[in-house]
């Protein structure tokens, strides 16, 4: 038998009140950000994607109660990000760890790093299938551009931005007190005066259900009798569901953190069309998301409201070629046309316009 070349390798993971707050994958990112001032980096150098980097990070920080990086001014681009103290702190008992690991392992040959060059383009926010289908028409039309795109939610997406990470976030974040979408939020992430809104378009969202077992109204969670899928922290519809949640909770005369305690409330997906895939599979029986993946799935669809899905822009990089790129296909009859074609969206006549 031919001798095989074999190198152990054993993964480090710590906990904290038994869930897990660092693992190899993400420790690699946090020694990246140290290293090179930018998650996006460290996600490239890295190997691990940025939306799960992002996870990865904002995972840490709900468990801690505090913040593992923050924003860093000047450097490449103006701005980037770096390790606060409680960052470099965990990262160090990780370090320690990882040490000792390492010297009980003969042999070890270290980690390696898969290295790519910086994307042209870097779109950050919530999950959308139109804006999928926009970035394969600017992908088909600039065969050469690299764009990357990272589902990290809405406020994930400004979050990015006010880190400079991205150039462009897709966001439709509801502002409880006035009603309207997005420009409210842009103050919360100290981007007025440092970007531009792009108006995008409309998405319908709604209550989805089984036909068998439909659902039509939100109060009917309060009961306890039916099983939810949640979606993530700092997405659209997260806001807009606790919104919704919140009033239903005040009009059955329920303290309005009563949502919290909601049948399956605590478990989350990333994607509109995680929401649908666990409620057509019995896995949930109701759940938020876009007409669009009702229709896919076969779904009952109980329309809850249009909501706004615009792009913000940082102002500093409206002249790059890739973004004039962007903002072009989003203006294309192609795309208006093929908007158009899908359930649930709308095609506003201000589509490209800037709103700010």
């Amino acid at each position: 038998m031919n001798k095989l070349d074999l190198v152990p390798r054993i993964e480090v993971k710590l906990e904290m009140r038994g869930k897990t707050i660092l693992n190899d994958r993400i420790a690699a990112v946090l020694e990246g950000i140290e290293k090179y001032g930018s998650l996006l980096e460290a996600s490239r150098r890295s190997g691990v994607p940025y939306s799960r980097a992002w996870e990865g990070i904002a995972k840490l920080e709900r468990i801690l109660g505090s913040k593992v990086i923050e924003p860093r001014r000047g450097g490449r681009g103006g701005g980037g990000t770096k390790l606060t103290k409680l960052g470099k702190t965990v990262l160090l008992e990780y370090r320690k760890v990882r040490a000792m690991v390492d010297k009980c392992v003969e042999g070890y040959a270290g980690r390696t790093f898969v290295q790519r060059g910086v994307p042209d383009l870097v779109v950050a926010g919530s999950n959308d299938h139109a804006l999928e289908i926009l970035i394969g028409i600017l992908r088909e039309g600039h065969p050469d551009l690299d764009v990357e795109i990272a589902w990290i939610g809405s406020a994930g997406g400004l979050a990015s931005l006010m880190l400079e990470e991205a150039d462009i976030a897709g966001v439709h974040l509801l502002d409880p007190e006035t009603g309207t979408y997005n420009i409210p939020y842009l103050e919360k992430y100290w981007l007025k005066g440092r970007v531009r809104v792009i108006r995008g378009y409309k998405r319908e969202i709604g209550i989805v259900s089984r036909p068998e077992n439909r659902v039509t109204d939100l109060a009917l969670l309060f009961e306890g009798k039916l099983k939810f899928i949640n979606r993530n922290l700092g997405s659209g519809t997260r806001v807009l569901l606790e919104c919704l949640l919140k009033k239903k909770a005040r009009e059955r005369g329920m303290n309005v953190s009563a949502f919290k305690r909601i049948k399956g409330f605590e478990r989350e997906v990333r994607t509109h069309l995680e929401v649908a895939r666990a409620v057509a599979r019995g896995e949930a029986d109701v759940g938020v998301a876009l007409r669009y993946v009702a229709h896919v799935y076969g779904l009952s669809f109980t329309p809850l409201t249009w909501e706004d899905y615009d792009f913000v822009l940082l102002e500093s990089r409206i002249s790059k070629n890739s973004v004039k790129a962007f903002i072009s296909t989003l203006r294309s009859d192609e795309f208006r046309e093929s908007l158009e074609k899908i359930p649930g969206y709308r095609v506003p006549p201000d589509m490209g316009d800037v709103i700010y």
